[in-house]
């Protein structure tokens, strides 16, 4: 870093503030060659920390800045390694856990728009996710609609950036563990009045593990017609796969189009999502195992809640083969 640099950022630490035009200086300075350099995310974090109340821009600044690093620059492009991860891990938890909100939409939109990323991100991303939700603290403490124990729309937007990122644990599929997740926070806030938004995501995100290919192989014209409609016509589900089957009817590029990565790393995603689509597309079906394990969930309490009842009623609609060991809870939401 060039010495005028470094006494800026001098200067930016002394005084535990940052203005609208140090920003601009400081996008010249780090994106003046292209290239966020790995000294440059390290001052860029440390800066971070003495901010006393960062302004937007600063905010916008760290977000694209960081991204830029481990998206473009930290191992191969578009792959996050687990050093990297680690990397990033390190610093956005300074107590153990993240502090800022700019933190929390950093780690959020890495997951989001890599390739792929370690598992240990993705589960500190959910679990910081789900620390907001139930104690009402975190990163998130300074929206005023925050409820401690309730889903709002802005937590369950989060959890599906991370969820149906394609640097996720399943990629754009959604695992095992991601499922496991989304049933342990709906059991956690299942007498909550939920934002309607996590029905839809709770749905779609274990319908998506059931079913693994109705997330990104796009059905005949007039299938997603038909899938679409059902949704629209039950209350209880509302249309939650409105927007991403009116993505994929639209193709590949549409749903690539709003991903703000290079040229190359976008091919590389295509490629991979291709590539997703060609050896799960035999999933679609409920297997054994599968309905085994959604038994288990749903029979936790002995009770069938609103939102398991409307993934039952999904899957029956959409599932083009059912294990039989299903039909009985199928029958009960019938």
């Amino acid at each position: 870093m060039e010495e005028a640099s470094l006494s800026l950022l001098s200067d930016l630490k002394e005084k535990c503030a940052v203005s609208a035009d140090d920003v601009i200086t400081l996008r010249r300075e780090v994106f003046g060659d292209g290239v966020v350099a790995r000294d440059e995310a390290e001052w860029i974090f440390d800066l971070n920390e003495t901010i006393d109340d960062p302004i937007l821009s600063w905010s916008d600044f760290f977000v694209e800045a960081l991204s830029g690093y481990f998206l473009g620059h930290s191992g191969q492009r578009g792959y996050v390694s687990e050093e990297a991860g680690a990397f990033l891990i390190k610093h956005v938890s300074r107590d153990g856990r993240i502090q800022s909100a700019s933190e929390l939409e950093l780690v959020v939109n890495v997951i989001d728009k890599a390739l792929a990323t370690p598992p240990a991100l993705v589960d500190f991303a959910l679990n910081t996710l789900k620390e907001c939700v139930l104690t009402g603290e975190g990163p998130l403490v300074r929206n005023p609609d925050l409820k401690p124990g309730v889903l709002g729309q802005a937590e369950v937007d989060l959890i599906e950036r991370v969820i149906f990122g394609t640097g996720s644990q399943g990629n754009i599929a959604v695992s095992k563990s991601e499922a496991e997740f989304l049933f342990d926070l709906n059991d956690q806030t299942v007498q909550s009045e939920n934002d309607p938004a996590w029905r839809r995501l709770f749905v779609r995100g274990v319908a998506n593990y059931l079913m693994a290919a109705l997330s990104y192989v796009a059905p005949s014209q007039e299938e997603a017609a038909r899938r679409e409609a059902w949704l629209e016509e039950d209350s209880s589900t509302g249309g939650f796969f409105g927007r991403m089957l009116s993505s994929l009817g639209k193709g590949l590029p549409e749903l690539l189009g709003a991903l703000s990565v290079d040229k190359e790393i976008e091919a590389q995603r295509a490629q991979r999502l291709e590539d997703q689509q060609a050896r799960i597309r035999v999933n679609e079906a409920i297997t054994n195992s599968e309905a085994e394990w959604v038994i288990t969930r749903i029979e936790k309490d002995g009770i069938i809640h609103d939102n398991e009842r409307a993934l039952l009623q999904f899957v029956a609609e959409n599932s083009p083969e059912i294990d039989p060991r299903l039909e009985p809870l199928l029958k009960k939401v019938a």
